[in-house]
């Protein structure tokens, strides 16, 4: 299972939707194995609207039990990267310079996987 304090996505925008690319915790990224555990399929990962990127990065937030999660650009994210002197700051600077989603304990029930 995938475990860790924080949660950080990478998507990038596809003509009209949104691709999610990454998502890892800071021991590592989301594996096939992890999506099985919480009984996700690994699909596509498209979404209409940047919102409903948002909410599925708040839900996985919730099942995965971290404190916060970030959101980046591929841009932003390749930004970090590119700037960091050592590896060891690497999650410090994910932390400082990512978009912060206030991760919600409770999500409204409604129809939330129809939505992608």
């Amino acid at each position: 299972m995938l475990k860790g304090n924080y949660l950080f996505t990478v998507f990038s925008r596809q003509h009209s939707s949104y691709q999610l690319l990454y998502l890892f915790t800071e021991n590592g990224p989301m594996t096939k194995r992890a999506w099985d555990e919480l009984k996700i399929e690994m699909v596509d990962l498209k979404f209409k609207n940047l919102d409903r990127l948002n909410e599925f990065v708040h839900k996985m937030a919730e099942k995965l039990k971290v404190s916060k999660a970030f959101v980046f650009s591929p841009r932003e994210f390749n930004q970090v990267v590119e700037n960091m002197e050592k590896g060891e700051v690497f999650f410090d600077i994910l932390i400082k310079k990512g978009r912060p989603l206030e991760v919600k304990r409770a999500l409204k029930k409604s129809k939330f996987w129809d939505n992608f």
